[in-house]
Order: structure tokens, then C-alpha cells, then sequence
């Protein structure tokens, strides 16, 4: 077992919605990648049979309905965790890869991209049990959560996007506007999100939250990005 280092408090968190949410796995995907230049990403590794848990508190009247995941993808930047999707166990995470895949990202395939810069994928299996068995027919009213350390990705959160590119692809699937227009801040909603792999462990720290009207869609503020000092 490799030593686990100090505590990851901030990072691009995509979470899926059910068991079948291919809008986040492309986001978390294909977001900031390109065929020239810098991407977002040079490897990235899946996390079967974990524990992604959530927890929340000071939420009051504001019913805030989060499930927690079983499988994660652990994004890499020269070996440092760039991003984080986390999924139901249920999900057909490989199938929503491909799918992923064939999207286009400027003039070209995801997966073109991925083979030309040589990114690789791994996959452990940490074994571990469900700590908290969700019924599938409560999926349905699983609450679509987002949250990020980056401006430009953050402000086309607020906009009910989940990428900072322009994607023909992926805009189809965005959040209407109609579901992510006029939303209201709530300074104290606090959520966390845990999660312990082979060599990370990350604490999610979240204080604040932008909702839509019927509470289905939500950014949360992220206590130890480096967008805080900005936003608190």
C-alpha cells in the first residue's frame, strides 16, 4: 500500500446524478482539453467498490438530497490530482466513457485527443462495502450537485454548465435555462465530501451554496479553493 500524503481540500468535483448520468461523466471528461496546447489531464485512474460520502449540516428548511458513490476517476496533472467524478456503483461508467469519447472538443474527437497525447487509464479496486444502501427509486430526487477551484469553470457553473468550452456535443446536454435560472444563495448550508483512495484522501469542504428555485441544482463554494478568498 502506497502512503497516503496529506489531505486533498480542493479540486474540480463533478458528481453524477443516479445511475446513468453521461452529462457529468462528459463534462469531467472533456472539459479544458485540446488537441494543441495544455489540457487538463495526462492520466487518469477509475476507483471501483469505494466510499464517496457526503454530510451536510446547517441546512434547515432547505432539503438537500445527496447520495453517496461508490466509484470514482482520479484526474492527473504531472502525477497531482487535477479533478474528480464521482458515480453511483451501479453506473455504467465505461459505456458513458465511450460515450464521452466520441464527443467532439473543438474540431476533433475526445478520444483523438486522448490517443495523441498518450493519456493512459488505470483501475484499482479498493473492495470496500457500501456504507449507505440507496434504494434506486430514490435516485430520482438525488439533488444535481457541482462544484470547482476555477473561475472560468465556476461562472459557467452558474450559468448551468459543467464545462468552461464551447462543445457543440456536450451544450446539447447542458441543464436547461429554465431550471438553473434565478438562483439564491445560502451563505450557510455547510456539505462535505470524503473520499479515501489507494494513495489520496480527499476532504471536500463546501460552506455556501447557489440553488435554483425548485432545489434540483446547486454550486457549492468550496472552503479551501483559491477562489474563497474571493467568494467569502
Amino acid at each position: 500500500m502506497k502512503t497516503i500524503e496529506k489531505p486533498i481540500q480542493s479540486i474540480d468535483l463533478w458528481v453524477a446524478v443516479g445511475t446513468n448520468d453521461v452529462r457529468a461523466v462528459k463534462g469531467a471528461f472533456t472539459d479544458d482539453m485540446h488537441i494543441l496546447g495544455e489540457c487538463a489531464y495526462d492520466r487518469y485512474k477509475i476507483v471501483k467498490n469505494c466510499n464517496f460520502l457526503p454530510q451536510t449540516c446547517n441546512c434547515h428548511s432547505i432539503k438537500v438530497r445527496l447520495r453517496p458513490k461508490q466509484t470514482a476517476v482520479v484526474f492527473y496533472k504531472q502525477n497531482v490530482p487535477v479533478r474528480l467524478l464521482a458515480v453511483d456503483g451501479h453506473t455504467p461508467l465505461q459505456g458513458l466513457i465511450n460515450m464521452a469519447m466520441v464527443d467532439r472538443v473543438g474540431r476533433v474527437s475526445l478520444q483523438r485527443i486522448i490517443d495523441e497525447r498518450g493519456i493512459k487509464a488505470s483501475e484499482i479496486d479498493l473492495k470496500e462495502s457500501a456504507r449507505e444502501f440507496i434504494p434506486t427509486s430514490l435516485y430520482e430526487d438525488e439533488l444535481d450537485f457541482f462544484s470547482c477551484n476555477r473561475w472560468s469553470l465556476f461562472k459557467a457553473a452558474l450559468t448551468g454548465n459543467i464545462t468552461d468550452h464551447d462543445s457543440d456535443e456536450e451544450n446539447s446536454d447542458q441543464t436547461k435555462p429554465s431550471q438553473v435560472l434565478d438562483l439564491v444563495y445560502y451563505p450557510n448550508v455547510q456539505i462535505n465530501y470524503r473520499l479515501r483512495t489507494d494513495t489520496e484522501n480527499f476532504d471536500l469542504q463546501h460552506c455556501g451554496m447557489f440553488c435554483n428555485a425548485n432545489l434540483s441544482y446547486l454550486v457549492a463554494l468550496q472552503v479551501n479553493s483559491p477562489l474563497a478568498p474571493q467568494l467569502f
